[in-house]
């Protein structure tokens, strides 16, 4: 089976970033103006260019770039696409000028930073949606996911990246999958943000907690649960499903042995606790006490918390 592994771009390039190439020289245009303004900028600029696969670095780009070779090892035939704020959707092996443009915010390089998150998205869906219709640096190659989905409606998608890169691409994803003979072959790596919405069938929840078991950089976490799930395709298959119920099983066990590695506390010791954070902010919650509880490495069950929790409150109400 083909694996379409679809990545976001990285901050860090090889080569210089010119400043004609840094988005933040747009800025003050419509967004129609703008990106026929950036196009032109890109395809003009006639300084050095590289492969997207050797342009890109850092800790991120590292293990992404390496996640091909093991889709192969397990028997599927990989192709690394990328998600470009600056140029959209490319093989790993288009020509590209070294560029600064990005989906995250509060760059000055961001797509957009205007305004509420969902303003934002929205900007950066309407900007993703508009590089597709520039032909780009590979004219005649696939500008969207759907397109790819198209082309191969029997392949599987592993697609990885931040919140603000998956919400870009969302509407295309979607497409995406409705092109696939099999939706459940396409499969998101991310973070929480990235939920609440059609794409949550498809997601797979990257987080802090699998950092204790895949080691490595926080940057790169995304990338090296997308190479844990290629680990797992010869047993589940390329199912987001499957992959996601294992996925699960292993998050809870690493997550209960971190909490069994926290120091336990005495219930005189938890009412002095709580006291002292109620006496910080009197109007403080019970879960806020109980997360900060464990941030600092100490460990109660959520019942007896809450218990001793409603048992300070109602001392200092003189109940």
């Amino acid at each position: 089976m083909r694996l379409y592994i679809v990545v976001p771009c990285a901050n860090r390039k090889r080569l210089p970033v010119p400043l004609e190439l840094r988005l933040r020289g747009t800025r003050e245009r419509d967004l129609t103006t703008r990106v026929r303004d950036w196009c032109d900028r890109l395809e003009h600029y006639s300084g050095d260019k590289s492969t997207a696969v050797e342009l890109y670095g850092g800790d991120h780009w590292t293990v992404a770039r390496a996640l091909p070779a093991m889709a192969g090892a397990v028997g599927l035939e990989a192709e690394l696409w990328v998600i470009s704020a600056g140029y959209g959707l490319v093989s790993d092996t288009a020509l590209l000028h070294a560029y600064s443009a990005t989906f995250a915010r509060g760059h000055r390089d961001s797509v957009a930073d205007i305004g509420a998150s969902g303003q934002a998205d929205a900007h950066n869906t309407a900007w993703w949606a508009s590089l597709a219709e520039w032909s780009g640096p590979e004219p005649g190659r696939p500008r969207t996911l759907e397109a790819l989905a198209k082309r191969d409606p029997q392949a599987g998608f592993l697609t990885l990246g931040s919140p603000n890169y998956i919400r870009a691409v969302e509407k295309d994803l979607l497409a995406a999958s409705e092109r696939l003979d099999d939706p459940a072959r396409l499969v998101v790596v991310s973070s929480r943000g990235s939920a609440g919405g059609r794409l949550d069938r498809h997601l797979v929840t990257s987080d802090a907690r699998i950092q204790q078991k895949l080691g490595g950089a926080r940057v790169s976490l995304h990338a090296r649960v997308a190479r844990h799930l290629l680990e797992q395709t010869p047993t589940c298959g390329w199912n987001v499903d499957r992959l996601r119920s294992t996925h699960q099983r292993i998050l809870a066990a690493v997550a209960e042995v971190h909490v069994n590695q926290r120091q336990r506390m005495t219930d005189d010791e938890l009412r002095q606790f709580i006291a002292a954070e109620l006496m910080k902010d009197p109007k403080g919650k019970s879960t806020g006490l109980l997360r900060r509880l464990r941030e600092s490495g100490r460990a109660c069950e959520q019942d007896r918390f809450k218990t001793l929790f409603t048992e300070a409150l109602k001392k200092r109400h003189g109940a």
